[in-house]
């Protein structure tokens, strides 16, 4: 299979008034294939938003590689195949969330059926009711599902996401499983970290485990013999 990220021998550390801080990243390597919903797993604090946030190039390794979809992750061709959820999305307040939609689509640029496709994408993630409130007034898991819809406006091939169901409701919840079940289906590559282990189990193809900045397990979830909550408090340990 085609690797969609490949990832070597990634370190990075924080320093604050001059003194280095410990670790965040430590010599972590792996890889991911086109297709596969990849879940990245491990406590807080272990590493998992850091390694994210340098392959999608908001922040620099101080050693290691990473490429994407064969290239190097600071590539502009590649950025019009990727879609991000942050674990805390931001958004122009003012905006409605039909605005808001609207804008990402110009910025993809996005020109052909452009009312359509925010249509069809306020349907998808349950806002067409909300789509005419502005955005200060939407719950936390009304933002999530908006980061959500404007992640998937340019259809990407590698989805990042980065605690996708915080805030949501048991069907908004189900409603991301399905997206990414779907996703799944179409042959996109998923990177996911979460810490809801049980969705995780249901949509994941693999998953890593990483604990004080080091990648320290890999499960093809087929292959698993106890459930992923097992496993994480066997692997992690109840003491972090």
């Amino acid at each position: 299979m085609d690797n969609i990220i490949k990832v070597e021998g990634l370190s990075k550390s924080y320093s604050k008034f001059g003194k280095k801080k410990a670790l965040a990243v430590d010599n972590v390597s792996f890889e991911v294939d086109k297709g596969e919903v990849f879940g990245f797993l491990g406590p807080n604090g272990a590493g998992k938003t850091t390694t994210l946030l340098l392959m999608l190039g908001f922040l620099k390794p101080d050693t290691g590689t990473i490429k994407l979809f064969g290239k190097e992750n600071d590539d502009m061709g590649i950025r019009a195949k990727i879609g991000y959820v942050p674990e805390n999305p931001a958004f122009h307040k003012f905006l409605t969330g039909k605005e808001l939609l609207n804008f990402h689509a110009e910025l993809y640029g996005i020109k052909e059926q452009k009312e359509k496709i925010v249509s069809e994408m306020l349907k998808k993630i349950g806002l067409e009711e909300a789509k005419g409130k502005k955005v200060s007034t939407y719950s936390r898991g009304m933002l999530q599902r908006l980061s959500m819809g404007q992640a998937l406006l340019n259809n990407p091939d590698l989805l990042f996401l980065d605690e996708p169901t915080l805030g949501l409701d048991p069907i908004g919840i189900v409603d991301i499983r399905n997206i990414i079940l779907e996703m799944r289906e179409q042959g996109k590559t998923i990177f996911l970290n979460s810490h809801q282990l049980s969705e995780v189990e249901k949509v994941c193809t693999r998953v890593v485990f990483m604990k004080q900045a080091k990648i320290i397990e890999t499960y093809k979830t087929s292959e698993l013999t106890e459930s992923l909550e097992d496993l994480f408090i066997r692997i992690i340990g109840k003491e972090i």
